[in-house]
C-alpha cells in the first residue's frame, strides 16, 4: 500500500495547471463511485475513506474491495493490493530526475502520490525542473483531495449502484484510463505496448484471474515497450 499525503514542495507560481480541474473533477466522479459501492458493500464510511487516504489507487480499491466482501482472508486482500501497486514503483523511477534535489521527505510524499494519471500529465514536464514542481504540487495535492471527498460523498448522497450505471459513472475510470492511454500513445510502439496490455487482460479475464489482470498488464506490456525501444 501506499502513504497518503498532501505533497509540498516550493511553486514558483500562484497559477492553478490547466490540468487538475478535469482531473479533479474525473477524481470526484470515481471515488464517488467508489463510496456508494462501498456503502453498498457494508464497508463502513471511516474504513473506506481511510482505504482511500493510504491505498489511494482506484484499482486495487475496487478489487480489494470485491475481496472484501466475499470475506477472504486480510492478508490476502493485503498482498494482492500490494501486487496490484507494485506497477508504481516502476512509474516513481521515471520520474525521479526532477525530484533528485529536493528533500528526501518531499521526495517521500511525491512518489506516495504517484497514480497512473497523474503520472502520464507530470511525465512530459521532465525535463522542466522548476514547472515540474510547481505542477506536481497542484495535480497531485487536487488528485488527492478529491479522492477523498468523492469517496465521503458516496456515503451521504442517497444514490445506489444503479443509478451510477445509468448516469454513466460505472464507465467514469474506463473513460479516464483511456483518456490517459490517448495522451501517451504516440508513435507504433505505444499503440504495440496498449495492444499487449490489452491482449493480456482479456486473457487474463478468460483464464478466471481478472484480479491479476493489472498486475500482468503492467509487467508485460512494459517489458515490450522496453524491448522495442532497444531494438530502435
Amino acid at each position: 500500500m501506499r502513504a497518503a499525503t498532501v505533497i509540498k514542495v516550493p511553486t514558483q507560481s500562484k497559477k492553478i495547471p490547466a490540468e487538475v480541474l478535469p482531473l479533479v473533477a474525473a477524481f470526484l466522479a470515481i471515488s464517488f463511485a467508489f463510496g456508494v459501492l462501498a456503502r453498498e458493500s457494508g464497508v463502513g464510511m471511516v474504513p473506506a475513506l481511510l482505504m482511500s487516504l493510504v491505498v489511494y489507487a482506484g484499482t486495487a480499491q475496487v478489487v480489494a474491495l470485491g475481496m472484501i466482501s466475499a470475506f477472504q482472508p486480510i492478508w490476502v486482500v493485503v498482498v494482492v493490493t500490494l501486487l496490484i501497486n507494485s506497477r508504481f514503483l516502476l512509474m516513481s523511477s521515471i520520474l525521479v530526475e526532477p525530484v533528485r534535489k529536493w528533500k528526501p521527505l518531499s521526495r517521500f510524499l511525491f512518489a506516495a502520490q504517484v497514480t497512473d494519471e497523474t503520472f502520464a500529465l507530470l511525465l512530459p514536464w521532465t525535463n522542466k525542473e522548476g514547472e515540474f514542481a510547481h505542477k506536481a504540487h497542484w495535480i497531485q495535492g487536487g488528485a488527492y483531495v478529491a479522492w477523498g471527498v468523492g469517496t465521503v460523498l458516496g456515503f451521504l448522497l442517497p444514490m445506489d449502484s444503479a443509478m451510477l450505471t445509468r448516469l454513466g459513472l460505472d464507465f467514469a475510470l474506463g473513460a479516464m484510463m483511456l483518456s490517459v492511454l490517448a495522451l501517451q500513445v504516440s508513435d507504433y510502439r505505444g499503440i504495440v505496448v496498449a495492444g499487449v496490455a490489452a491482449a493480456v487482460s482479456l486473457l487474463a479475464a478468460a483464464f478466471g484471474i481478472g484480479w491479476m489482470t493489472t498486475l500482468l498488464a503492467a509487467a508485460i506490456a512494459p517489458a515490450v515497450g522496453v524491448w522495442l525501444e532497444k531494438k530502435r
